[in-house]
């Protein structure tokens, strides 16, 4: 085993991840998990005899949640946290341990959404604004692999990752805690867009920070994250005149306006935090779904943009 005490680069996420699963710090900015290069000793290759797929016939092989055989010899990462150090380690080092990290960098597992926006009137001056949240039908997600390569309509899959917590005492299965997918290409959505303009410094955008809510009609077949047993579809929504909007989507982060330049009109929009419904062309979208940073996040730059109101 090697013990590892200073790392830095996107290599940072892991100490992340392990730091808040045992207690860690809490609040940090988000931070690029995807790992490009690694010579760290992390596995001896493929399997020699790729045809025996039971994994009570081969060492290192487990079934996670998805149903889906994952072998650790083609883990990216194998590591254990031990205070504010992890310990990298080989398949068979690992296999010994009472926990351990596992990590791939080249596929992850997402979801599509329902495809459908909710909305419901809110009472002028109400302070419950989930007193008119509309009900809504039991849905059953399929899930998937996406890989790196994948074509997805106008995206392309750059990177991806999932990262396993694996307690062999409490389940045979290693549990997925950490998601991440990037795309290159483009996409045109409608939705609900807010320029923000204060900042408390608590957990509220910064002056400027460019949010939008995308109309989930509008969203396609491009894959999302979700827990594995969240049937429910409703997830936080935005007021625009009394109205409450409710989607599986996360809303997309889109930088600060200081992030552009003068033509992409942003003087045509309001910029004291309200919403106003636009048509946003968006390259470079990332999603995440982790221990590290806020759960369901996305992020996005924007090419185009037209007020819609």
């Amino acid at each position: 085993m090697k013990r590892v005490k200073t790392i830095t680069g996107s290599f940072f996420a892991l100490i992340v991840t392990a730091e808040i699963l045992l207690g860690g710090c809490g609040g940090a900015e988000p931070i690029e998990p995807f790992i490009t290069e690694t010579e760290l000793p992390c596995g001896t290759g493929l399997l020699e005899s790729p045809e025996i797929i039971e994994p009570e016939k081969s060492e290192y092989i487990l079934i996670n949640e998805y149903g889906d055989y994952i072998d650790l010899k083609e883990a990216v990462l194998i590591y254990q946290s031990v205070g504010s150090d992890i310990v990298i380690l080989k398949p068979e080092e690992a296999w010994t341990l009472d926990s351990f990290f596992i990590r791939f960098d080249n596929h992850t597992y997402m979801t599509n959404s329902v495809g459908i926006s909710y909305n419901a009137l809110i009472e002028v001056g109400s302070q419950d604004v989930s007193a008119g949240r509309p009900s809504l039908p039991y849905h059953e997600y399929d899930f998937f692999k996406v890989s790196v390569g994948d074509t997805i309509n106008s995206l392309t899959v750059e990177e991806a990752y999932i990262e396993y917590l694996y307690i062999p005492e409490t389940s045979d299965v290693p549990f997925a805690i950490d998601f991440g997918v990037s795309f290159s290409g483009s996409i045109n959505l409608n939705g609900h867009l807010s320029i923000a303009d204060y900042n408390d410094g608590g957990y509220v955008p910064n002056a400027g920070d460019i949010i939008f809510y995308p109309n989930a009609e509008d969203w396609g077949d491009i894959p999302i994250f979700k827990e594995l047993h969240e049937n429910t579809s409703l997830r936080e929504g935005v007021v625009l005149d009394n109205i409450y909007f409710y989607s599986d989507l996360s809303a997309v982060q889109l930088g600060n306006i200081t992030d552009y330049a003068d033509e992409i009109g942003f003087d045509t929009f309001p910029q004291d935090g309200s919403f106003v419904r636009a048509s946003v062309t968006v390259e470079g979208l990332k999603m995440y779904n982790s221990q590290s940073r806020q759960p369901n996040s996305c992020y996005g730059k924007i090419i185009n943009i037209l007020l819609t109101d």
